[in-house]
């Protein structure tokens, strides 16, 4: 919104100007305590999904980020490539549907560097499910020693695979093994180490090849992005994208078939509908700010305290609609209900919080009625894939052999 049509809806009168110098360190701060009062209040009452496969887990951790470009005035504080950028990671706890962690930071904050911050957020038995881009030795060192289980797709500019022989650990080609698979519909299963020379980590490298419609629009992907960032994608990278190569420290006592942990990094993508809702919907990546880096970090702040109250009421409404219909409320449906609604919302809130609250039950309810995700035949709903109707559960589980490994790598 610009500062004009703020002005217009604020009780007070105040300047355009006068309002410009609000948007300060101060405000930013405020708007933090409230969004960590809300986030310590939100966790303390969560409604979880009750399903067999995520029980094994006392949470499981979705992070990822999304950024977008901003005006180039705002450059000093949120450095972006090429451009102004801003960045916002996010964790969430997909059996609670909630949000655990937000931070903004500029563009060229690498994700590498946010996940030893993901750390802090990891207890016992819990499961983290990431991208390549947060996949360092050192996160899965410590996500590992904390008796916690990672789950993410293997990073091959930044991890090193190896083979555990008599003499000690041996490096190995991934791209070498790859090549000597046969490419049949399977789920090869490879038992290796990741790491560097000072830690490796225990792991199952489990290998899917895709088809070759999806290896294309990997490869013009990686290109856009290396380009975006004044690279080029190495040959090797580039053939790398024929597989989905999954590295995880879930140990085989789990008794979790691999096809129902493939199927489990697939709700990897419930995380990236939320960001889609985000720009979409709520305009995150939209904004009038010209110079003033406090009130963009104001702007972006608000409108994710926001979309974490509509996750919050999406978790109830989740919840219930799983336990007593078998069926999912959509994220996305949640969230436009919510923005033809708030304007009702809020002044009920500036009236009475008591009226606010009896609102919002009935808003809750109204969601479960109307926000239903319909199933459909080309696919196949994330809580599903779950139940074991995931598109790998016809896959082949071919578990390689550690003889068969070091004859194919010496």
């Amino acid at each position: 919104m610009t500062l004009s049509s703020l002005t217009e809806n604020l009780s007070q009168d105040i300047t355009r100007a006068g309002l410009h110098e609000r948007f300060n360190e101060q405000t930013c701060n405020f708007l933090w305590n409230v969004y960590r009062h809300f986030l310590k209040t939100m966790n303390k009452t969560p409604s979880r999904i009750d399903l067999e496969i995520m029980n094994k887990f006392n949470h499981i951790h979705i992070a990822d980020s999304s950024s977008w470009k901003i005006p180039q005035l705002l450059k000093q504080n949120f450095k972006g490539y090429n451009q102004a950028g801003c960045k916002t990671q996010l964790m969430i706890d997909y059996k609670t549907g909630c949000m655990h962690q937000l931070d903004i930071t500029p563009e060229t904050y690498n994700d590498q560097n946010y996940s030893k911050v993901m750390d802090d957020f990891i207890e016992e038995n819990d499961l983290m499910i990431f991208d390549l881009a947060y996949a360092i030795t050192e996160t899965l060192n410590n996500i590992a020693k904390k008796d916690s289980y990672f789950l993410c797709r293997l990073n091959p500019s930044g991890i090193n695979v190896y083979l555990k022989e008599q003499s000690g650990y041996r490096e190995v080609d991934t791209l070498n093994i790859l090549n000597k698979l046969k490419k049949h519909k399977a789920i090869h299963e490879i038992p290796c180490y990741v790491g560097n020379k000072n830690h490796k980590i225990k792991v199952r490298l489990l290998v899917i090849t895709v088809p070759e419609e999806t290896a294309n629009r990997r490869r013009q992907k990686l290109r856009q992005n290396s380009i975006a960032k004044g690279r080029r994608p190495s040959k090797r990278n580039l053939e790398l994208c024929n597989w989905t190569l999954l590295i995880t420290n879930i140990p085989q006592d789990k008794n979790l078939d691999v096809r129902n942990i493939a199927a489990l990094y697939s709700i990897r993508w419930t995380i990236e509908i939320f960001f889609k809702q985000l720009k979409s919907i709520l305009n995150i990546h939209k904004t009038y700010v010209k110079r003033n880096p406090y009130r963009l970090e104001c702007e972006v702040l608000a409108r994710c305290i926001v979309a974490m109250f509509i996750a919050y009421c999406y978790s109830f409404a989740r919840s219930y609609l799983w336990v007593n219909r078998k069926c999912e409320i959509s994220f996305e449906k949640t969230v436009k209900y919510f923005k033809r609604n708030i304007t009702i919302f809020l002044n009920k809130l500036f009236t009475s919080i008591r009226k606010a609250i009896d609102l919002l039950k009935i808003m809750i309810l109204k969601i479960i009625d109307t926000c239903q995700k319909h199933r459909q035949q080309t696919r196949i709903n994330s809580l599903d894939q779950l139940l074991g109707k995931s598109l790998y559960s016809n896959l082949k589980h071919i578990k390689i052999s550690q003889t068969r490994l070091l004859a194919m790598t010496s």
